[in-house]
C-alpha cells in the first residue's frame, strides 16, 4: 500500500498537476498499483493506492462537481460515467465540491 498526500491548495491552483501526482506514481511503480480510496484530513487528500492485478491502463484525474443540488450532482456523476469515467470519491475544500475520477486510457 502507498499513501499519497496532496494538498489541497495543489488541487485548487492546478488540478490537472495534482492529478499528475497520482499518474506519475501508478506509472513510475515497480508494481501495478490502482487508486483504491480517497480521504480528506484538515487541508490535506490521501489518496491510497494499493497493489493491483488490473492490467487495465487507468488515469486519474481531480475535477470540479457541481454542489447545488443533488440532482445536479447525479447528472454528473451519470454523465462523466457515459463518457468512461468511474467516481472513485467525492470531497470538498471551502464550500466547492471536488471529485476524483478514473479513466481507462489505450
Amino acid at each position: 500500500m502507498k499513501i499519497l498526500k496532496i494538498d489541497e491548495q495543489e488541487i485548487l491552483y492546478d488540478y490537472q498537476i495534482a492529478s499528475d501526482i497520482i499518474n506519475n506514481c501508478v506509472n513510475n511503480s515497480q508494481h501495478q498499483l490502482s487508486v483504491t480510496g480517497c480521504c480528506k484530513k484538515n487541508n490535506n487528500i490521501f489518496v491510497l493506492l494499493e497493489k493491483s492485478d488490473n492490467k487495465r491502463n487507468l488515469k486519474y484525474i481531480f475535477a470540479p462537481l457541481p454542489s447545488e443540488t443533488e440532482e445536479e450532482l447525479v447528472a454528473t456523476i451519470r454523465s462523466r460515467y457515459d463518457s468512461g469515467f468511474t467516481t472513485i470519491t467525492k470531497f470538498d475544500i471551502f464550500g466547492t465540491s471536488w471529485g476524483l475520477f478514473s479513466k481507462c486510457s489505450l
